[in-house]
């Protein structure tokens, strides 16, 4: 199984451009693996604002190829509903992360504080807030443990796979593997 999170396409900090991220979906489509985008794929908060109509053609496009196994992340800005996968025949979620890790006021705060597409300033900070993030030890905290249990209990579930915190590599804590940004092969 292919998971790819965080790609951040149409922002100025994307890991790929649209083209070369097709290219890496049809290398492992010929493969037949099968691929979950797990959010943050499509970055609407930080689009150029005169792309803003591409890039939500390019996410719609994605959802009708994916399905549910094109996972809403916080930059996708709650534009569809599919925020969790359960795969098939095994005891693990994947999801994006973001409502796990940061709890669900912290989550209606930055939708309601966000907007689709972003301006200069916004698109030229962000690059170097996103670096800094690969030096920080990630940890999960009693609140989070709380919420991803109660997410695995209801799934019945073992395992949740999440990205959104952007680390270097792939860690385990507990019953949780945060995955880093781009391309991962389960």
């Amino acid at each position: 199984m292919i998971i790819i999170n965080d790609i951040h396409l149409f922002s100025s900090h994307a890991l790929y451009s649209v083209e070369n991220f097709e290219e890496i979906l049809n290398f492992y489509r010929k493969m037949r693996n099968e691929i979950v985008l797990a959010g943050d794929i499509v970055d609407l908060s930080n689009v150029k604002k005169n792309e803003v109509d591409d890039a939500i053609k390019y996410a719609q496009k994605l959802k009708y190829d994916f399905g549910p196994r094109y996972l809403c992340g916080n930059h996708e800005l709650q534009t569809f509903d599919s925020e969790i996968y359960k795969i098939p025949n095994e005891p693990i979620l994947i999801a994006h992360g973001h409502r796990e890790l940061w709890g669900q006021e912290k989550c209606e705060k930055y939708y309601k504080n966000s907007s689709i597409g972003a301006g200069f300033l916004k698109r030229s900070i962000l690059p170097a807030f996103d670096y800094f993030r690969h030096f920080k030890n990630p940890k999960i905290n009693n609140e989070q443990e709380n919420r991803i249990n109660y997410l695995l209990q209801k799934y019945s579930c073992k395992t949740l796979i999440c990205g959104h915190s952007h680390i270097k590599k792939k860690i385990q804590i507990g019953n949780v593997i945060l995955l880093p940004r781009g391309v991962n092969v389960i």
